[in-house]
């Protein structure tokens, strides 16, 4: 069975990279943001050690950033009992998300709660919803 997300994603290239950090997480908090993203990666999974980023683009106006590796992600996540084997894009879409919900608790932007409601429309459409679910919930 074929499953097609109503939601489309688009990988953003070269120069386009620059400012994605502060599309997702504001100017004040784009860096941040970022290692934010990077250390709940770093605590989800022990096997990351670093690396090239891809940065995603939706066509509901989310975004996120994910790994760029050809293999599956282990994550676990031991506060909801957490341990699922997932690809890149749905691992950065996880530590994405974590990363949000942290930056929110400490910065009252509404560009950070957009963004994650939007990367949370697409993460419910998306074939590995389950295991991301379990995940951040």
């Amino acid at each position: 069975m074929s499953y097609d997300t109503l939601i489309q994603l688009t990988e953003i290239h070269n120069e386009a990279r620059f400012g994605f950090t502060s599309a997702l997480f504001g100017q004040r908090a784009c860096l941040e943001g970022e290692i934010a993203v990077f250390q709940w990666m770093r605590q989800l999974c022990t096997a990351y050690n670093g690396g090239f980023w891809r940065f995603y683009r939706l066509s509901n106006g989310g975004l996120f950033m994910a790994p760029s590796a050809n293999e599956p992600m282990h994550l676990t996540w031991p506060m909801n009992w957490s341990d699922e084997h997932v690809s890149c894009q749905a691992a950065g879409i996880v530590v994405t998300l974590f990363a949000l919900s942290q930056m929110m608790q400490s910065h009252s932007d509404e560009l950070l709660t957009e963004n994650y409601q939007l990367l949370r429309e697409y993460l419910v459409e998306h074939p590995e919803a389950g295991a991301m679910l379990r995940l951040i919930d």
